[in-house]
């Protein structure tokens, strides 16, 4: 796929999900199911999380179910900020960028790894059935 079309297909997956940032982690997710029976909001981490950086590496992409309330400052929005997509982009590469905005993540996870695995979140690679996600 050649750059620009790789790019303006990340910006319409970036404008069309649902996206929430967590105030208390300081990170953005994509939410991949709200009231799923495996946990009321499943969600992909997109940015990195406590002691991660995107100046010194990169946080596995962690699945998890959201069980916490809500606080007052978190955002939830169909349009995840232009920083974060291009930092994304600059940082992770397009490929990835790419596949963390738009893959189906949920019919991939084997929900019985995720419970056994789950402290808080799991790490996709040991929750998923298939190895058909590169660079993850």
């Amino acid at each position: 796929m050649e750059t620009k079309e790789l790019k303006d297909k990340i910006l319409k997956a970036s404008e069309s999900g649902n996206f929430t940032y967590c105030s208390y982690w300081q990170n953005w997710s994509r939410v991949l199911a709200r009231n799923n029976p495996n946990g009321k909001y499943v969600e992909v981490n997109l940015t990195p999380i406590c002691g991660y950086s995107f100046d010194t590496e990169v946080a596995p992409i962690k699945i998890r179910a959201h069980q916490t309330s809500r606080r007052s400052n978190d955002i939830e929005t169909h349009r995840l900020p232009e920083k974060v997509v291009g930092e994304m982009m600059k940082n992770l590469g397009l490929e990835t960028t790419y596949q963390l905005l738009s893959y189906d993540f949920l019919s991939d996870i084997d929900w019985n790894k995720y419970h056994e695995k789950c402290n808080g979140g799991a790490n996709f690679n040991d929750i998923k059935k298939t190895k058909s996600l590169e660079n993850c």
